[in-house]
């Protein structure tokens, strides 16, 4: 099973998760720092920065 089918498994639809999920539940699964990414995701304050749609390697 993928992680994103698992995270489906767990917590329901994407919106749940992007939406209703509570941080701590969320961290539980993912981590506490991803799970701060999703919640400023929610209230407009995670910034993302757009690329040139070019894959590199680091």
């Amino acid at each position: 099973m993928n992680f994103t089918l698992f995270l489906l498994t767990i917590f329901g639809t994407e919106m749940d998760i992007l939406h209703h999920v509570l941080e701590s539940d969320l961290a539980k699964v993912v981590g506490k720092k991803l799970a701060q990414l999703i919640v400023l995701s929610r209230s407009g304050e995670l910034e993302i920065k757009l690329g040139d749609g070019v894959l590199t390697e680091r």
